[in-house]
């Protein structure tokens, strides 16, 4: 049975290893995966706008994620 969680900190472990501290969209160049900046950004736009995004989740498989929210809340 397919369903879909909002995304919040507290559902990231629902999503692939891999998701958790990417953070392709606040820089242009250099790493893509930094947890601390990772973490500091989830909890500011959760305290502003609450979920930031959605996962797919198909019984136990992973399907899908997406990430989502106002612009001003992606560098």
């Amino acid at each position: 049975m397919s369903r879909v969680l909002d995304l919040r900190r507290a559902t990231r472990e629902a999503t692939p290893r891999c998701c958790h501290e990417c953070v392709f969209w606040q820089q242009a160049r250099g790493p893509v995966s930094d947890g601390r900046a990772k973490e500091r950004w989830a909890r500011g736009v959760e305290e502003r706008t609450g979920a930031w995004g959605r996962i797919l989740r198909d019984g136990d498989r992973f399907r899908g994620v997406i990430q989502y929210g106002p612009a001003r809340a992606f560098p």
